[in-house]
């Protein structure tokens, strides 16, 4: 975070008497593979437009993300301290998800948690893989622990609101994948059914099938408006900003194209890694809180094919069945199919760095230039490490 930044916090809050803590959107920094870049990018044009409408509507009732916050820290020790919760991990014992469920605390206590998107200088690193993603989604899957914490006495319906959109995040990828078998299925069933023309009542006509191809369009297009309204609304944020773009108007657009492909054929394999973690979770089975990877490096290709061999197995069976039940049907879930069977090689493509080109056209504000607080961290990073491993070495000689 820039000293700037931290000044403009500790003066606002000292004018906030019952603000228990300020915190602004950390814009990722340090990207190095193609799939960090391309959550920076997202990160960077996208999640302005989401931060100012979460900041409109729940206001001094928001909700905490865990660090690059400022904090009053009489509040914090008065009233968000974690309980222990009965039953064994995962659902149960320590509070492992801490940070939503300190902001609903600190709010039951009557104090202020707000977002403030409009300030700038608070940045962060982001996983360079898909498989270390994958890593911090089984860790983020312990949301499910807010279920235990929903029913808590006293908890504003904000606070509540904020837990429940927690742990759907990682429901809506099972709903989603339950969904889509059960379309599948009923394909099947179409395809190889004989339908039904006549009920057991007595009638003079036949009961033909109801098929509504403009219904069936309309909505289609509402889920293109729903899901990529977002992106939309970022990308026109940006350009009317033109501060807000590289240099070079084309290549943001460029940018935005390659990252709407790559969400395409990404998002499947994200809705089995998110259902997977969550059916851990409520098979038991924990996983600890392993520590994150900031800096990628590339994976051997068997390692990856490994890691998604269930997404390919799963996708091949996803082609046959909707082969069985018709061309368009296949042709309808192709996006999703082509996820699945690629999933090892995406994973290789997007763990390495990205070519010049690619670099350029998801190029975000804090790549030209460098903020200052940015770049000095580079500077002295070496060091520090230099640092640490030389307290380890002592430590471990005194042991």
């Amino acid at each position: 975070m820039s000293g700037g930044l931290i000044v403009r916090l500790a003066s606002l809050m000292s004018r906030r008497p019952r603000a228990a803590l300020l915190q602004t959107v950390p814009r990722l920094i340090g990207a190095s593979t193609l799939f960090a870049r391309l959550q920076q990018f997202a990160v960077a044009f996208y999640g302005p437009v989401v931060a100012a409408g979460f900041a409109t509507w729940h206001r001094e009732s928001g909700n905490y993300w865990g660090h690059n916050a400022i904090i009053r820290t009489q509040a914090f020790a008065q009233a968000a301290g974690l309980p222990t919760l009965s039953g064994a991990p995962p659902l149960g014992g320590h509070i492992q998800s801490h940070d939503f469920v300190e902001a609903a605390f600190l709010r039951r206590a009557d104090w202020e948690v707000w977002l403030l998107p409009a300030l700038h200088g608070s940045y962060e690193g982001c996983p360079p893989t898909l498989i270390d993603t994958a890593v911090r989604d089984r860790r983020w899957a312990r949301n499910l622990q807010h279920l235990r914490i929903l029913v808590a006495d006293g908890l504003p319906w904000v606070s509540r609101l904020h837990l429940a959109m927690g742990i759907y995040a990682y429901l809506a990828s099972v709903l989603w994948a339950l969904s889509l078998a059960v379309g599948v299925l009923l394909s099947i069933q179409a395809a190889y059914t004989l339908p039904s023309y006549f009920s057991d009542e007595k009638t003079l006509f036949p009961i033909w099938p109801v098929i509504d191809p403009v219904k069936a369009f309309y909505l289609f297009l509402a889920t293109i408006v729903v899901v990529m309204l977002p992106k939309i609304l970022g990308i026109a944020l940006a350009l009317v900003r033109s501060t807000a773009v590289p240099p070079r108007k084309g290549w943001f657009l460029l940018g935005a194209v390659v990252d709407w492909l790559c969400s395409i054929v990404i998002a499947p394999i994200f809705m089995l890694m998110q259902t997977s973690a969550v059916i851990d979770i409520l098979r038991g089975r924990d996983s600890g809180w392993s520590v994150q990877r900031r800096d990628g490096e590339e994976l051997r290709f068997d390692e990856l094919l490994r890691f998604h061999k269930w997404h390919v197995l799963i996708g091949a069976t996803m082609a046959i069945a909707c082969a069985l039940a018709s061309p368009y049907v296949l042709a309808w879930m192709a996006p999703i199919i082509v996820g699945l069977l690629a999933a090892a090689h995406i994973s290789a493509f997007t763990s390495k760095p990205a070519p010049f080109w690619l670099r350029t056209a998801l190029a975000t504000p804090e790549t030209y230039p460098v903020p200052a607080i940015v770049a000095a961290v580079d500077v002295r990073y070496p060091e520090w490490v230099r640092r640490l491993k030389r307290s380890y070495v002592t430590s471990d000689h005194c042991k």
